[in-house]
């Protein structure tokens, strides 16, 4: 009788794990994603710009003032540091890629988040988010910031964030 259920419960679950070649697979389904990067909402644009000066206002990043052109509806932050120690590479990895160097000792990674709102109609305004990432390179000779290649996972938190925000 055992042998019956294990076998019918094999039966119900293998074709759901199947891939397009056959293969089985165990690992959770990549997830999509779930907003798109620009995107457009159902509000006028200064009334976007005042609500995300208000949010950054409010949390951890700050506005660079020096680079942010409100009337022109373009943001930028100040770099962000969000992670040091010893996880910064794991974060960095996770967020983007950096330079392939074995010997880099990464101890910081850094983000600056540039954030434009277009008017696309009267009431209507696209939002787009990007960063520049960096890391702390520590070296015998000294430390510097290096530049990595974002792949959109910290773009696409932020306008998350910035979209609930605006709720």
């Amino acid at each position: 009788m055992k042998l019956l259920l294990m076998l019918s419960l094999l039966l119900v679950a293998v074709p759901q794990n199947l891939q397009k070649d056959n293969a089985l697979s165990f690992d959770k389904p990549k997830q999509q994603q779930s907003i798109p990067n620009p995107y457009v909402v159902s509000y006028p644009k200064d009334v976007v710009v005042e609500r995300l000066a208000g949010y950054f206002k409010d949390s951890q990043m700050q506005l660079d003032t020096t680079f942010t052109r409100k009337e022109e509806g373009f943001l930028v932050t100040k770099p962000f540091v969000f992670v040091k120690g010893t996880l910064t590479r794991s974060q960095l990895d996770r967020f983007g890629s950096c330079p392939a160097a074995e010997k880099r000792n990464w101890t910081r990674a850094r983000a600056t988040f540039q954030i434009t709102v277009e008017a696309t109609a009267p009431d209507q305004s696209r939002i787009t988010v990007s960063s520049k990432l960096e890391g702390l390179s520590q070296e015998l000779t000294g430390s510097s910031w290096v530049s990595c290649k974002s792949n959109g996972q910290m773009e696409l938190q932020i306008l998350e964030q910035i979209l609930e925000s605006l709720k």
